[in-house]
């Protein structure tokens, strides 16, 4: 708590990684963490486990999950003024969808990583295709979710109360499932 890192821990029976289908998050656990017991070879040995070849159903689940956030800030903003940790939740669903939206649509355009500073820096690439109003809101999502960054979070804030963010957000997820379902990109 004290130097504010998360800390996840899975077992994983090394068998079962061998029949798994190819996950996002065998691709994350194989690349952006560090293995603490078990043989070492288990995550070097996942080869198979590459960005291009996630089912894009990992991408959609991500984005209803961290898109369900999103009614639940209309839950607890309905329930009076936002202060405290009661605004820190806010920001915290919305910094969540937008990054959850952004990942998806870097995913389908061949660009997702592991690492959420390549996946930032690549959102800020022109060859990304997507609106100039997402691109910004990704770019408050992570300063404010990754740094605490006070002005990034206003910025949020701000579009999430008057109604910009689902706006931005609405237009990428049926862009997103036109793609998921194969159709030719409109942006």
């Amino acid at each position: 708590r004290r130097s504010r890192t998360g800390i996840e821990l899975s077992v994983v029976d090394a068998r079962r990684m061998e029949r798994e289908p190819r996950r996002l998050r065998w691709y994350e656990l194989r690349n952006g963490y560090k293995l603490l017991a078990g043989d070492p070879r288990l995550l070097a040995a996942s080869a198979r486990f590459e960005a291009k070849d996630i089912d894009p159903r990992d991408f959609a689940d991500l984005v209803m999950g961290r898109g369900a956030g999103l009614i639940l800030n209309d839950i607890v903003r309905a329930q009076g003024p936002l202060n405290g940790e009661r605004r820190d939740l806010v920001l915290k669903n919305a910094a969540r969808a937008v990054i959850a939206y952004g990942d998806a649509l870097l995913f389908h355009q061949g660009a997702y990583h592991w690492s959420y500073l390549r996946r930032r820096a690549r959102m800020t690439a022109t060859s990304i295709k997507v609106t100039d109003e997402f691109r910004s809101l990704y770019e408050w999502a992570m300063n404010y979710r990754f740094h605490g960054d006070a002005i990034s979070g206003a910025r949020l804030m701000t579009v999430i109360e008057n109604g910009e963010g689902r706006r931005a957000m609405s237009a990428l997820h049926l862009e997103l499932e036109r793609l998921r379902f194969g159709g030719r990109p409109m942006v």
